[in-house]
């Protein structure tokens, strides 16, 4: 079966309104550059009729594939999903909701030269603001921990070889976050500026606190800043308790009749006593997640997975 030019893989949750028109335009657009394609819709367990939308449309069109989860494992895990099912010599990964317009495919294509990866940064975010507000932080934890290139800008509208996509899908972790990986596989990463489109379905589907579970994510699993941050706690700690002890010292030695107190020491059990316990926490959530990705346990499990070109009546 000889392989597409393009894979489109399309991470999908509550999209029934938006995805007949985004399907209509992808393949507009491609057949407009006269380049072979498909179509990887990959139904998160979502609770409304997305997946019959993408059935619908794969009757028209056997280029338009389905991979159905279980249950809703997020955005990322949809992605590599994807990634493990897509053909494409070029792979493109875009949001459901028509916020990422498919006519600007062939300004990545132009951009890619010999780039490994090429994001579209958004002229203008056209996001609900606590959502422009969770990209802006997101963006500065991805510079802090990934050292992009200068400039760079992450987005979910990207165009990449596909032989970062085939590591980016056979990557074991329980807890994707693609943009980083993608930064962990290449340092050939280039943006290009493309327009950005205003929602016209629905609300987003990232919350705040998806925001933050995924921040807290990205934290946690690609870096060592909790136990960074706990080891600089512990000194500054210790010194300052140090130089308490040189202060008491002197008081005891020096100072008629003084008397530390008892309320002071508890105090000091007190705040040491939450320190350890923070300390066992950060430690927990590492030994915790270690054991997921030595357990493998929520590896996605596939519902149903429709991909073949050819009819079969």
């Amino acid at each position: 079966m000889e392989r597409p030019a393009f894979s489109v893989v399309i991470p999908c949750y509550r999209s029934e309104a938006s995805l007949p028109e985004l399907l209509q335009r992808i393949a507009a657009q491609f057949e407009k550059m006269g380049e072979t394609w498909e179509v990887i819709c990959v139904d998160d367990s979502s609770p409304d009729g997305t997946a019959a939308v993408v059935r619908q449309a794969r009757q028209a069109d056997r280029r338009i594939k389905l991979v159905q989860h279980f249950r809703n494992y997020g955005q990322h895990q949809a992605l590599s999903t994807g990634f493990r099912h897509a053909r494409g010599r070029l792979v493109i990964t875009m949001d459901d909701d028509l916020q990422h317009p498919p006519e600007e495919i062939p300004t990545l294509v132009a951009a890619l030269g010999s780039h490994d990866v090429v994001i579209a940064a958004p002229e203008a975010r056209r996001h609900a603001a606590h959502k422009n507000l969770g990209s802006v932080a997101m963006g500065w934890i991805l510079r802090a921990v990934f050292k992009p290139p200068p400039g760079y800008v992450a987005s979910a509208f990207r165009l990449m070889r596909d032989t970062v996509a085939n590591h980016l899908g056979t990557a074991h972790t329980v807890f994707p976050y693609v943009s980083g990986m993608i930064l962990q596989t290449t340092a050939n990463v280039s943006n290009v500026y493309v327009r950005h489109d205003e929602r016209r379905h629905g609300a987003t589907n990232y919350s705040l606190s998806g925001l933050l579970r995924l921040a807290s994510n990205l934290i946690i699993n690609y870096t060592r800043l909790p136990l960074q941050i706990m080891v600089a706690v512990g000194i500054l700690i210790s010194i300052v308790s140090f130089g308490l002890i040189v202060r008491v010292g002197y008081k005891k030695l020096f100072v008629v009749d003084y008397e530390a107190g008892w309320t002071s020491l508890i105090m000091v059990i007190a705040f040491f006593g939450g320190l350890n316990l923070l300390g066992l926490a950060v430690v927990g959530e590492y030994m915790s997640r270690l054991l997921s990705e030595i357990s493998a346990g929520s590896r996605v499990v596939i519902r149903e997975a429709l991909l073949d070109d050819e009819a079969t009546d």
